[in-house]
């Protein structure tokens, strides 16, 4: 059985896995603007998630942020949408390092004090 230090750490490196991918796809979805092409099979923001899943924006950018456990039905509805195996998704996963978590955490910090001070 994992503690808590490791099931947070897990909620986070399965966010940035996630977000790893979108990025990747956000990415190619910019070159393939350039270049004139359109794929609308390609997953590259969090509302084409969400049409593609059935799982609700708010949910999808919940477990990318780490805020709430993600399900397997969901990690599933997910990897489905961005065409991607589970032995696939693994790879990224075990490859994401302490100090990449670490840096998402600081990452996902910053975002949250930045958007209370805009509310002010």
């Amino acid at each position: 059985m994992i503690d808590k230090k490791e099931s947070e750490a897990a909620k986070y490196k399965l966010g940035l896995a996630l977000k790893t991918i979108l990025d990747k796809n956000k990415a190619i979805a910019e070159e393939n603007k350039q270049k004139g092409i359109k794929d609308p099979n390609l997953i590259s923001s969090f509302g084409k998630l969400e049409t593609n899943t059935g799982l609700r924006k708010a949910t999808i950018v919940d477990i990318v942020s780490a805020k709430r456990k993600a399900e397997f039905p969901s990690v599933a509805a997910i990897l489905a949408a961005f065409d991607l195996s589970l032995s696939d998704f693994g790879k990224i996963y075990d490859n994401i390092t302490d100090s990449q978590i670490t840096s998402y955490k600081l990452e996902l910090s910053k975002a949250k004090k930045e958007r209370t001070q805009k509310k002010k």
